[in-house]
């Protein structure tokens, strides 16, 4: 499984940018001095992605810039927030001048990023299990996908759909669940263990259960509802104070 990770704080430090083509007096242009920002920001922003991805395309958006390129000798670059470089980013440049002045502006990086992903080869219904001949890894655009996504077959293979995946949709964390031992709806075995006695009886589910949730089912007997530990397939173990 493969998450988005928050940009380490250690990432966030100024970057300097030395500018010996545009800061001998006079010898720079415009088309120079936003020739390098764009470059520069660009490769700022792209040491700074920490989103797992095969590969990561970096665009950037400048505004106007009031200064002439023979007044500055540095730039100085900073990310606005601690938020994942992923998707817009907006980015500081302050233009340090010769005269000691600095003058900042504020640049947008667009950032996109694509990884190999696990997508559906065919429609999944919901609670249909997952096998590796239904699905298929191909490279997709990760840039807006804020769930856990997946690269391996393997690592779902068992599990079943939460809900219907459409054939061509990347498979994601919260599409899928492990295969309760217990359905809501069905038919299962409650047990009460008294000292060395242990009673049983048949109940309906209430919900879904995995080994060693509490569900709620309801006597098939009496119809009270109980609330027990799902001990096994279909298999409900009720405390004795439920009797």
């Amino acid at each position: 499984m493969r998450l988005r990770l928050s940009v380490a704080l250690a990432l966030l430090g100024l970057a300097m940018l030395a500018l010996p083509e545009i800061a001998a007096g006079g010898g720079g242009t415009v088309k120079s001095l936003n020739e390098t920002v764009r470059g520069s920001v660009e490769a700022f922003v792209h040491d700074r992605v920490t989103v797992p991805a095969d590969s990561v395309a970096v665009s950037v958006d400048l505004p106007l810039f009031g200064v002439e390129p023979y007044e500055v000798s540095d730039i100085r670059l900073d990310l606005f927030s601690t938020k994942p470089v992923i998707g817009t980013v907006p980015v500081k440049v302050v233009f340090l001048l010769n005269t000691g002045e600095e003058v900042t502006y504020a640049a947008t990086a667009r950032v996109r990023a694509f990884a190999s992903v696990l997508v559906a080869a065919e429609r999944l219904n919901r609670h249909e299990i997952l096998t590796s001949e239904a699905l298929r890894i191909e490279k997709r655009e990760i840039t807006h996908i804020t769930d856990a996504y997946y690269d391996d077959a393997a690592e779902v293979a068992g599990k079943r759909a939460r809900r219907v995946i459409s054939p061509g949709r990347i498979v994601k964390a919260s599409d899928i669940e492990k295969v309760p031992l217990v359905d809501r709806g069905a038919g299962v075995t409650v047990a009460v263990v008294l000292g060395k006695v242990t009673v049983t009886s048949k109940a309906r589910a209430l919900e879904d259960g995995e080994m060693g949730e509490i569900i709620k089912v309801q006597d098939l007997t009496t119809g009270k509802r109980l609330v027990g530990t799902v001990a096994g397939k279909c298999l409900v173990v009720l405390d004795e104070s439920m009797l």
